[in-house]
């Protein structure tokens, strides 16, 4: 058995260097922290529009209650079960609707900020890692 090896030196193509570790470290915090704003941002969007969605929706709501307002309005006061009747079926659904979408609004956006705030913290602390391996 022959057990001699036939190593042969190839050198490396011109123009090829190898990028010192801090410039591989600071690609990698960058590509990190682009993801993390990417992720702060998108989070941001998404409590913003559904601050628009509910504001949307309750402006919508009272304008059903106010119509319901002016219905009642244009009832006699001797038909006060008419009006009963209006504020039984119209009225009370209106504002237990509203307070439905105020709970679920509270709910998806307190997951939402948690998450934001999940995010900021680990956008702080890779913003100190580099610092102290820099």
């Amino acid at each position: 058995m022959n057990m001699e090896r036939n190593y042969s030196y190839t050198p490396a193509p011109k123009g090829y260097t190898i990028a010192p570790a801090d410039t591989l470290i600071d690609d990698v915090f960058c590509l990190k922290r682009k993801t993390l704003e990417r992720k702060i941002k998108l989070l941001q969007e998404q409590i913003e529009q559904r601050k628009k969605n509910l504001e949307q929706n309750l402006y919508q709501i009272e304008l059903d209650l106010c119509t319901c307002g002016t219905i009642g309005h244009q009832i006699p006061y001797s038909n006060v079960e008419g009006q009963q009747k209006l504020i039984l079926m119209h009225k009370l659904p209106l504002h237990k609707e509203r307070r439905k979408l105020q709970t679920e609004y509270l709910r998806d956006t307190a997951m939402l900020r948690g998450d934001l705030l999940d995010t900021i913290l680990e956008y702080q602390s890779l913003d100190d890692k580099k610092d102290l391996l820099s």
